[in-house]
C-alpha cells in the first residue's frame, strides 16, 4: 500500500477472551475490489473464539493506529518518518523543513525475550513540506535515501491493545544506506527481512532516458545521504536486507549480496530455513529462488530463475496454465559479491548497444533486454562474467539463456 501515512496493527481479540479460549478460528474477507477499498486500511474479517467450556465468542478484526509518520514517539526527537544522512543528521527539504517519508511499507513485530519491538521500513518520499511533488520539480531529487525505525511496543495485559512507547531510527551507514525498501517478511529466526526496489539505480548508459533517471538516483544518494563526501556505488543497492534486534533493543543490519540484486518486492523464507522465493517488481521481470548452503545461511548459496513452460493453449485468462522449471544462475557468497561490486563496472561485464546503434548483421550474440520499464538495450555477456553478472546485474538475472560460464 503506497499511500498510508499511519502505521496500523490489526487486533484479533482481547486478552481476557484468549485466556479462556480452547481454540481460535479466523474468518476471512473478500479482497478489496474498488479503488476506495484499495486505498485504505480496513478489515471485514472476524475471529471466533471457542472457549474451553464449549462457548463461542465472535469478534470483528479492526485496525488501531500506533503512530503516524509525522508523530514523535517516546524519546525520538524527530517525526517517525524522518529521513537521515549517513551521519544520522536529519535530512531537510529545499525549504529547510524535515524530509519525511510518506510510505511505511512493511513491519515486523518481534518478540525478543518477552519484549516487543516493531521494525518499520519506509519506501520512498515524494511530497515536500509545501505540498508539492518532488517528482515534478527541477530543484530537488525525485527520490531520497530511505530509513527504518525500531519502536518499543507495550501490550495491555487486560485488553491486549498495543502501544508505541519509544522509538529510534536504525543506522544503515555500515551498508551504504538504503534505497526504496518495499515489502518485507519475518524470518524463521525472528528477524525483519526487507528488500530494496532498485528502480532508479540499475539502468545503463545504453538505455536512454532511464540512464538519466539512474544518474538522478545516484546523485540523491551522493549529495543527500553522503552529504557530498562520497560517491554512491549503484551496486550497494537492490539487495535483500535483514535487521536483527537483540534483547537490549539494539539493531544489527545486514545486506545479503549472495541473494542477488534486483527490484525486489519481498523475500519469503520457507520452513526449511534456507529456501527463499522472491519476485522482481515490475513488468518483463521474473520469479527467483535462493537456496542457502545451510539453514539460516543467506550469505552462501545458489540463485535460480523460474522458467515458464506453457501447458494451456489459451493464455488470455490469468496467463494460462504452465509448469515451472528452475535455471541455476550460479552459486556465490556475500564476500565474493562484495568484492565484485568494488572491482567491476557495467562495461566490464557487458557489451551493450542502444537500439539506434545496434546492427543485428554486425553484432552477433546480443539479446534485446528490457531496461527498466520502457527502454530496450542490446546486451552480450563478456566471457568470464556469468557469476559476477548474475549476482550484480538485473539485466543478467532476467536473461537466463546464457551458457558460457553458468555454474
Amino acid at each position: 500500500m503506497k499511500s498510508f501515512t499511519t502505521l496500523c496493527v490489526s487486533l484479533s481479540f482481547v486478552a481476557s477472551s484468549l485466556c479462556a479460549a480452547g481454540s481460535v478460528e479466523f474468518i476471512g474477507m473478500d479482497a478489496p475490489k474498488t479503488p476506495e477499498q484499495m486505498a485504505k486500511a480496513y478489515s471485514e474479517a472476524k475471529v471466533i473464539i471457542h472457549t474451553a467450556s464449549g462457548g463461542m465468542i465472535e469478534r470483528n478484526l479492526s485496525y488501531q493506529t500506533l503512530f503516524g509518520v509525522k508523530d514523535k514517539v517516546g524519546t525520538n526527537k524527530n517525526p517517525a518518518g524522518q529521513l537521515y544522512t549517513a551521519s544520522m543528521k536529519p535530512l531537510l527539504d529545499p525549504f529547510g523543513k524535515p524530509l519525511i517519508a510518506e510510505t511505511p511499507d512493511s513491519n515486523s513485530l518481534l518478540n525478543v525475550d518477552g519484549s516487543l519491538y516493531l521494525v518499520t521500513h519506509y519506501e520512498y518520499d515524494w511530497i515536500l513540506s509545501d505540498g508539492s511533488s518532488a517528482e515534478k520539480t527541477d530543484v530537488w531529487h525525485e527520490r531520497a535515501p530511505m530509513s527504518m525505525t525500531l519502536t518499543s511496543i507495550k501490550q495491555d495485559a487486560k485488553n491486549g491493545k498495543l502501544k508505541a512507547v519509544d522509538q529510534y531510527p536504525i543506522d544503515f551507514s555500515k551498508v551504504g544506506g538504503i534505497w526504496i525498501p518495499c515489502a518485507g517478511s519475518q524470518t524463521p529466526w525472528n528477524t525483519h527481512l526487507g528488500t530494496e526496489e532498485d528502480y532508479d539505480l540499475f539502468f545503463t548508459a545504453s538505455s536512454g532516458k532511464e540512464f538519466k533517471k539512474a544518474q538522478k538516483g545516484l546523485k540523491a544518494m551522493s549529495e543527500l545521504y553522503f552529504e557530498g563526501k562520497k560517491e554512491a556505488n549503484p551496486y550497494d543497492y537492490g539487495h535483500i536486507t535483514e535487521v536483527a534486534v537483540d534483547k537490549n533493543g539494539k539493531t544489527n543490519v545486514t545486506k545479503h549480496f549472495a541473494m542477488g540484486r534486483g527490484t525486489w518486492e519481498m523475500a519469503k523464507i520457507m520452513s526449511d530455513g534456507k529456501t527463499a522465493f522472491f519476485g522482481d517488481d515490475g513488468t518483463n521481470v521474473g520469479l527467483f529462488m535462493y537456496i542457502g548452503d545451510a539453514k539460516g545461511d543467506l550469505d552462501n548459496g545458489s540463485m535460480y530463475a523460474a522458467k515458464w513452460h506453457q501447458t494451456s493453449e489459451d493464455g488470455a485468462k490469468d496467463g494460462g496454465q504452465a509448469t515451472l522449471s528452475w535455471i541455476k544462475l550460479g552459486h556465490a557468497s556475500t564476500k565474493e559479491v562484495m568484492e565484485w561490486k568494488e572491482k567491476y563496472t557495467f562495461n566490464d561485464i557487458f557489451e551493450a548497444y542502444a537500439p539506434a546503434s545496434f546492427d543485428a548483421s554486425k553484432h552477433e550474440g546480443f539479446k534485446a533486454i528490457k531496461a527498466g520499464h520502457s527502454d530496450i538495450e542490446y546486451l552480450k555477456l563478456k566471457t568470464g562474467h556469468g557469476k559476477s553478472g548474475g549476482f550484480l546485474r538485473n539485466e543478467t538475472l532476467r536473461r537466463v539463456s546464457w551458457s558460457d560460464d553458468r555454474v
